[in-house]
């Protein structure tokens, strides 16, 4: 084998190394919810509530082109 092409596989494998010892600690600093989805981590929608919202400006899809 010439010394480019050792070099290239040594290069890849030691990349790959470096990614998964990188996405392993950055797993091992995941926490999960404390609650399921509907306990209380999320805030309510903006658009919750019972009266009619319109919006300030027209969509692009009401636009005459």
């Amino acid at each position: 084998m010439n010394l480019r092409r050792v070099l290239s596989q040594a290069a890849l494998i030691i990349g790959t190394l470096v990614f998964a010892i990188g996405l392993q600690a950055y797993a091992q600093t995941y926490t999960a919810p404390t609650t399921g989805p509907t306990g209380g981590n999320a805030q309510a929608p903006l658009d919750t509530g019972g009266s009619y919202k319109l919006q300030g400006r027209r969509t692009c899809y009401e636009h005459e082109f």
